[in-house]
């Protein structure tokens, strides 16, 4: 299932909860802000990750650099292990 790239944005409901909204669609309902704020800066952060693996590629790192399987790992978990 790709991830969508639109803004999400959070809103405090009246239930003591956040619910983070993709347009009119929810995407989700946390009770802690700052899930909340960890949910809509999701894409983004997939984003700037699956960027950083390009340009560290682009510089012939090696693949046994630490912070390029750390990266690698955090993309494949966002998208279900597809990059």
């Amino acid at each position: 299932m790709p991830v969508s790239t639109a803004p999400w944005k959070k809103r405090r409901s009246i239930a003591l909860s956040f619910t983070v909204q993709n347009d009119d669609r929810t995407v989700a309902t946390v009770y802690r802000e700052a899930d909340a704020n960890l949910i809509v800066a999701a894409p983004e952060m997939l984003a700037a990750l699956r960027e950083a693996d390009e340009v560290m590629c682009s510089m012939g790192l090696h693949k046994d650099i630490v912070i390029i399987q750390k990266v690698r790992a955090a993309i494949a978990k966002a998208t279900g292990g597809q990059s």
